[in-house]
């Protein structure tokens, strides 16, 4: 399944043909939040590994009974896995009266009632903890990722606090509550072109949506929508929909940015590929790595041409001091060229100290063939 999307969003992009255009919104979201280890950079982002407790890049197994203990979750839960300085910097910038106004639909209501609970924001990064609350406790609200594959799914994939549901599918743990499955989703709109998601239930049947996106406004108000369907329980062509504007502040003060340079000419070993440069901006929760290199293929010197070889699937993975890959929170590549084959690649780390040299790993991200490494100096602060 991930090759087959894979090489749908390739002839997309190949067409010069917006996946909107040609994909329904719950077929483009699905294929945005199914696990992305192997799609091309382009178009998503790398796999993340944020903290031991919430793993916060699209759809992923892991919580549930962790929050057993506790009333509702904390989007801090995010942070729970960083150092001491990350954690109060995450506590400061948290927000729990978030300033909102819910779009009116009473039929949806029937059925859930959908808020903004928590958020957090940097210059890099935005945290949203969306949840929807059912109108009844006679309704097991499911996640359209879940949807399709209710009577294949685990139950576990709900992540339901304080239950063991065994191997019990979402369907059969339905049927066993008396409970009726409705199909819901939740996602920031169109002020965000590529957004991460996890989710999990709360004990009292509220489902929770962790939504990560990177934070292009970077001004200190931030205006977004939280756009809500609920597809009727038996007649699921039938949506209703809502949305939600809401305003986040960004406290995080001012970032940092950090520039390197190769002390040589770095050709990646095996490809047409030159390195020219590593830039950091650095802020309160975030670091966004851009890396600059560029194709030296006469033939490929254009996007549409570029794309269809195989130097399009290589990618730069950050290595600390001990030479252990460091957990990326997100990554992409711009999906153009500029002047002479130059190509860009952005990632995100959490904010640390940055070393007067820095490794990076290169990788096919399809084969996953390691193709070496390359090494930047710091050049200004």
């Amino acid at each position: 399944m991930k090759y087959e999307m894979d090489q749908l969003l390739k002839d997309v992009y190949q067409q010069e043909v917006k996946p909107d255009k040609i994909l329904n919104q719950k077929t483009l979201r699905r294929m945005q939040m199914k696990e992305t280890n192997d799609m091309r950079k382009f178009w998503n982002y790398k796999r993340i590994a944020v903290a031991a407790v919430l793993s916060c890049l699209v759809v992923t197994q892991g919580v549930g009974a962790a929050y057993a203990a506790i009333n509702h979750t904390s989007i801090l839960s995010l942070f729970s896995g960083e150092t001491k300085e990350i954690k109060d910097q995450a506590k400061n910038l948290r927000e729990i009266n978030v300033k909102q106004e819910a779009g009116s639909n009473v039929k949806q209501s029937a059925y859930a009632d959908f808020s903004v609970r928590e958020a957090l924001c940097d210059k890099n990064q935005v945290y949203v903890e969306a949840v929807a609350k059912p109108a009844s406790d006679k309704y097991l609200l499911v996640p359209s990722e879940c949807w399709s594959e209710r009577d294949k799914f685990w139950a576990t994939e709900l992540k339901i606090a304080g239950e063991d549901t065994g191997k019990e599918t979402i369907a059969q743990y339905a049927k066993r509550k008396n409970k009726t499955c409705v199909e819901v989703s939740a996602w920031v709109g169109a002020d965000v072109a590529t957004q991460s998601m996890d989710y999990q239930t709360e004990a009292d049947g509220t489902l929770v949506y962790t939504i990560t996106f990177e934070n292009n406004a970077k001004t200190q108000k931030l205006d977004y929508t939280c756009d809500t369907i609920v597809y009727v329980p038996g007649q699921e062509d039938q949506e209703l929909k809502s949305s939600i504007a809401f305003t986040l502040n960004d406290q995080s003060g001012k970032s940092e940015i950090v520039r390197y340079e190769p002390e040589k000419i770095q050709t990646i070993k095996g490809t047409k590929l030159v390195l020219d440069g590593v830039e950091f901006e650095k802020s309160a929760l975030n670091m966004n790595c851009t890396i600059k290199y560029h194709t030296t293929d006469p033939n490929a010197q254009n996007w549409n041409k570029w794309i269809k070889t195989d130097d399009s699937d290589v990618n730069f993975y950050l290595l600390d001091e001990k030479g252990n890959e460091m957990d990326s929170e997100g990554g992409y590549g711009d999906d153009s060229m500029g002047k002479g084959g130059a190509l860009t690649e952005h990632d995100q780390y959490r904010t640390a100290e940055l070393s007067d040299t820095l490794t990076f790993l290169v990788r096919n991200c399809m084969t996953k063939e390691v193709l070496g490494t390359v090494t930047v100096k710091m050049v200004s602060k």
